[in-house]
């Protein structure tokens, strides 16, 4: 047994004493056998309580996390966008989804120049200031019905995202 353990035991024998000492100059009488178990149940959830303390040291998250890179494709927006895109563009995907035209992607840039032109200039898409600021090229490809929009190069595409870049 060491010497922590001796002046644990030691102590609480003291206090076992003086606790039924005490309870017969004051005639109640204890029972000294379940005074004994409450007891060492009591010291014995202190000196737990002081050892995990003494051993325990605080605890360090910094440099643990650290984000699992997505894979491709996992952003079902950006898949859409890119599918949009590709089917504007790539004839061999348009024929396999049955030529038809890409009223998506025309959307899709009508309410990005729209946002652009209300944020930038407080005007509509519709206002007579927007042909001046969209060019007469992408104002007619956003303006035009969805069944007469015909072939969209890449650099048509290109130029159109730029201009509305440019606002």
């Amino acid at each position: 047994m060491t010497r922590l353990w001796r002046r644990r035991v030691l102590g609480l024998a003291v206090v076992w004493l003086v606790v039924v000492l005490l309870a017969w100059w004051l005639r109640t009488d204890p029972a000294v056998t379940v005074l004994a178990g409450y007891l060492a149940a009591g010291f014995a959830l202190s000196w737990l309580v002081q050892d995990l303390a003494l051993e325990s040291q605080p605890a360090h998250w910094a440099g643990f996390y650290s984000p699992a890179p997505r894979p491709r494709g996992a952003d079902p927006r950006l898949s859409h966008l890119h599918r949009i895109v590709r089917d504007a563009i790539d004839k061999d995907a348009r024929n396999l989804r049955r030529r038809r035209p890409p009223v998506d992607l025309q959307q899709l840039l009508a309410d990005l120049a729209a946002e652009r032109l209300e944020s930038a200039h407080g005007i509509r898409l519709d206002d007579a200031r927007a042909v001046e600021l969209l060019g007469p090229a992408l104002h007619d490809y956003l303006s035009r019905p969805p069944e007469r929009l015909g072939e969209l190069s890449r650099s048509t595409l290109s130029d159109h995202l730029t201009r509305i870049e440019a606002l």
